[in-house]
């Protein structure tokens, strides 16, 4: 069986059609037997939910988990303990799959013998605008670099020669991401939730894949404030893993140092000159996030979870 286990709030607008991809079949590529695990807090993201649930008379196949409202990491430990799966699909509401992603993702477990699978981010505005074309960038570096990082075809030789990486350890993406069910459980504090489980099942030996045919759409943030909440949280939740003793300076994948390895990248990107523009204007943003998250975490020792840095990014709501 397959388990597909997503946690939303407040994502009444989106978890319509998160969960009609997955539910339908010919769109999915799901063969198996599955179920649909919901933890959510609110009840307009649940009601929203049923209404789906209902059209395509799938009730058999749904179950709502009670959420406390007391983070994603303790939603995400409730929908592991409640699944019945094999295989553990996971995703969030305010995202959705293209056609065949879980199939993909499921066969690359079943086929492949990984022990965990990434997929692919892919930003759903055109680079029709700066912040638009920002969100298309960053989403397609991290491609490039789970390309790199995992020998997968398809890679770009376009920035072959401006990035510097090898093959090594990529964290899964937690927009979507499969993996065999497991005992692993998040600490309670936990705020980079799929970081975590990836650096603990690399420290098990896991074998991880990247099925860059499976895409997920992503709304990336609207303006510059959303963009630096976003990064404070993602980036900055990073930091928090030193502190599990599962990161070591052999295994860092995300850093002010080991950004610099695509540096150049932006530039390469840029395919006309106003994406040129778009481009350089990133690099004093990228700086002054780092900034920004040293000065939080390692000066004021801010915590990202009491201090209300972990703030939701509207924005990335609606698409």
């Amino acid at each position: 069986m397959i388990s597909v286990l997503i946690t939303a709030w407040k994502e009444e607008k989106t978890i319509g059609k998160c969960l009609e991809c997955i539910i339908n079949r010919d769109y999915s590529g799901i063969q198996d037997e599955y179920e649909i695990l919901l933890a959510c807090p609110d009840n307009e993201t649940l009601i929203a939910a049923k209404k789906i649930i209902t059209h395509f008379k799938v009730e058999d196949k749904f179950r709502h988990i009670k959420d406390p409202g007391e983070g994603k990491n303790i939603a995400l430990n409730l929908l592991m303990d409640n699944a019945k799966g094999d295989i553990w699909v996971f995703t969030d509401g305010d995202v959705f799959f293209e056609k065949n992603c879980v199939k993909n993702l499921i066969e690359k477990i079943l086929k492949d013998n990984y022990d965990i699978v990434s997929a692919r981010p892919k930003a759903i505005d055109k680079k029709d605008n700066f912040m638009h074309y920002i969100g298309n960038l960053l989403a397609d570096a991290a491609h490039h670099k789970r390309l790199v990082s995992s020998q997968s075809v398809g890679l770009d030789n376009k920035f072959s020669s401006v990035t510097n990486i090898k093959q090594g350890f990529f964290p899964v993406s937690g927009y979507g991401y499969a993996m065999k069910k497991t005992d692993i459980r998040l600490p309670k504090d936990c705020l980079a939730d799929d970081a975590y489980i990836s650096y603990v099942m690399y420290n098990q030996n896991k074998k991880f894949g990247y099925a860059q045919d499976a895409i997920v759409y992503v709304k990336y943030p609207d303006n510059l404030r959303d963009y630096f909440i976003q990064k404070k949280r993602s980036a900055g939740a990073y930091v928090q893993l030193w502190k599990y003793g599962i990161v070591n300076k052999n295994n860092i994948t995300r850093s002010f140092k080991k950004e610099l390895e695509y540096f150049w990248f932006p530039l390469k990107y840029a395919s006309n000159l106003r994406e040129l523009i778009w481009s350089l204007q990133l690099y004093p943003i990228r700086l002054l996030q780092w900034l920004i998250i040293f000065w939080e975490q390692k000066i004021l020792k801010k915590n990202l979870m009491k201090n209300g840095s972990w703030a939701r990014v509207e924005s990335t709501k609606e698409y």
